[in-house]
């Protein structure tokens, strides 16, 4: 009887993950990148140390200087950093203009390798908007940005007819659409450039119907759904042919909404 021979089974020890040159080179790029990265958001260089704030009038500099300081710090790695690279713009203007309504825009550049340059464009009061009791001041988009004081002369006052007055008015929100403040402002330029009549108040009707009313004490009202400029067109021709200066004395309106008829009373 064969005796079977078997050959002993060895069986090698693993090699251990640190004596493999791989597990090293990856452990030293890691620690490299991470390191690079530590270096460069902390890099003291490249920490914001001044802040240059041009074009305000209205909001004190160092309000602002104050409110971006606070609102460019970073906390990573248990530690703040103010670096320059990692500023949010976008951020920076929401907080600010919201924080101040009067401010429109902002426009940060970034100066390397440690200054802000921030560009404040503030809002410019185009009307004044009624709203139940209380007046606002509105820019050209028909934004309220600031409280006024009532009804002041030299700016028009515009008003939604029907408009709820217990509805809160929020400072920095749109109240009147920035397609209809286009026509109003269209209107006030146009009957002023070529009549020399000025814009006392801007009654918003319905989605369809604006009332002009002049300083002469008469109305116009136009159609928001068809072209302003072709209403506009009809008015100064019918200012100069029809009813001159001498002759408005008791006119009550005047009715463009309609496309081939002018009617006046």
């Amino acid at each position: 009887m064969k005796r079977s021979h078997h050959k002993p089974h060895r069986i090698k020890p693993k090699k251990s993950i640190f004596k493999k040159p791989a597990f090293w080179l990856v452990f030293l790029f890691l620690f490299l990148t991470t390191a690079g990265i530590y270096f460069f958001v902390y890099f003291e260089a490249f920490q914001v140390d001044k802040i240059i704030i041009s074009g305000n009038q209205k909001v004190q500099a160092k309000e602002l200087e104050s409110l971006i300081a606070e609102n460019i710090k970073h906390k990573l790695w248990f530690a703040n950093t103010q670096n320059i690279f990692l500023t949010n713009s976008t951020k920076i203007t929401k907080i600010v203009t919201g924080q101040y309504p009067v401010i429109g825009s902002i426009g940060i550049k970034k100066r390397l390798p440690s200054t802000l340059l921030v560009d404040i464009k503030e809002r410019k009061p185009f009307a004044i908007f009624q709203n139940g009791s209380e007046y606002f001041f509105i820019d050209e988009k028909g934004v309220a940005f600031e409280k006024a004081p009532g009804s002041m002369i030299g700016f028009s006052i515009v008003r939604h007819i029907g408009a709820s007055e217990t509805e809160k008015l929020v400072l920095g929100e749109e109240v009147v659409d920035k397609e209809t403040m286009g026509k109003i402002a269209e209107i006030q330029k146009s009957i002023g450039e070529k009549s020399q009549i000025s814009v006392k108040e801007a009654d918003i009707v319905s989605e369809e119907r604006l009332n002009i009313k002049t300083d002469e004490n008469w109305e116009a009202y136009f159609n928001l759904t068809i072209d302003i400029d072709l209403q506009i067109e009809k008015l100064r021709l019918i200012l100069e042919n029809e009813l001159p200066k001498e002759s408005r004395e008791g006119l009550q309106y005047i009715d463009l909404r309609f496309k081939h008829k002018v009617y006046y009373k």
